[in-house]
């Protein structure tokens, strides 16, 4: 991303010098990159907007990128955004915004005003990534130590990239948020960062789920509850799966989940199909010798995937009654004239709904079972 972005930057500045005119090249050298913000509150009601500010500098054939922080206080989101230029001199340029972090205050208060002004500014790309900060504030991340990169916002934005793999944390993007936010039936989640000790320094994290009951923050949940969550929501392309603490411990290759609203004898539950192929990714051969063990192994996977994604939905259910999965938005979608009648009190009919998991899971190397390594006398 960085590379990319000197790349361009240094084009522009390029063609600036040869087009006609000399308006592009100044208005480029006169622009701040934002590469990612933070949004707090102040004890006054005030907002706090932490904005990370890309420094490119050349030396040699490297290019050396750094960032700084800026600090700016407001009214309302765009005021803040606006004193920004006070302190900065340079216009603030969107365009290569990745992060925008929200403090878990201002979450619980509701984000609709902040999620209106970047909808309505042309300025703000609607595919910036949002996040819920699980810290004090949301600066704190923009704050920690960057591990892989100078750049704090594009280490977190690989951070989601990643995460979207090994499905412990959702990728959620602004426009994502503000669909979800707008459809019936469903209720819009958020990744959570946080922060952690790696090597003596204190670095961020991505560290599960956030739940949202319309735009206000309601609850959290750990990457495990995250993992299952995502198996309901067919979001699942890869990770590892280890069955029943066991030491067993499956890659997951391919998954495929359905959701269907069944509606008989005016009563409503709901089937969801689970089809996961996986491969063995570390297995106890003192326990495991035999190939016809597959068998137990593919048996004991689909009871320990089928019990953790109950055990998710049942939580859900029963201690916070928001309809993260979509199941409303299933009878919305498939039963129309049901949702009519239902969607008024829906809220309660979630909370007591029967849902019915099923799970078949398929292991695709199980000739390696008979491959294991050998240790001579």
């Amino acid at each position: 991303m960085i590379k990319r972005l000197f790349c361009a930057l240094l084009m522009l500045n390029v063609l600036g010098i040869f087009c006609t005119g000399c308006w592009n090249y100044r208005e480029i050298n006169n622009m701040s990159i934002v590469s990612g913000a933070a949004i707090d509150k102040t004890s006054d009601g005030k907002y706090k907007l932490s904005i990370e500010i890309i420094d490119l500098k050349t030396g040699g054939v490297e290019a050396k990128v750094h960032s700084k922080k800026l600090e700016c206080y407001g009214a309302s989101i765009v005021d803040a955004v606006r004193n920004a230029i006070s302190f900065n001199a340079n216009k603030l340029y969107w365009g290569h915004t990745e992060i925008l972090i929200i403090s878990k205050d201002v979450a619980k208060e509701g984000i609709v005003q902040i999620l209106d002004v970047f909808s309505r500014d042309p300025e703000f790309r609607l595919t910036i990534d949002i996040l819920v900060s699980k810290e004090n504030t949301a600066e704190e991340i923009l704050d920690s130590q960057s591990i892989t990169t100078e750049v704090r916002s594009y280490e977190l934005n690989k951070m989601l990239d990643l995460e979207k793999e090994l499905e412990k944390s959702p990728k959620v993007e602004i426009y994502e948020f503000i669909n979800s936010l707008g459809e019936s039936g469903i209720s819009p989640v958020m990744p959570v960062v946080g922060l952690t000790e790696n090597s003596g320094q204190e670095t961020s994290q991505l560290l599960g789920t956030a739940v949202f009951n319309k735009d206000k923050l309601e609850y959290m949940f750990d990457q495990e509850d995250t993992k299952y969550f995502l198996f309901v929501m067919n979001k699942i392309k890869g990770g590892l799966f280890v069955v029943n603490d066991s030491d067993i411990t499956l890659k997951i290759i391919r998954n495929k989940t359905k959701l269907k609203p069944v509606y008989t004898n005016g009563k409503l539950h709901f089937e969801i199909n689970i089809k996961t192929k996986v491969s063995i990714s570390e297995i106890d051969f003192t326990k495991f010798q035999n190939v016809k063990d597959i068998d137990k192994i593919q048996i004991e996977a689909q009871k320990t995937l089928q019990s953790r994604v109950k055990n998710v939905i049942k939580a859900v259910q029963n201690e916070y009654g928001i309809d993260i999965f979509g199941f409303g938005r299933s009878v919305r979608q498939d039963i129309p004239e049901l949702w009519k009648k239902i969607n008024p009190d829906w809220d309660t009919i979630f909370k007591n709904v029967p849902v019915n998991v099923n799970v078949d899971v398929k292991i695709s190397n199980s000739g390696l079972l008979s491959k294991k390594i050998m240790i001579g006398d």
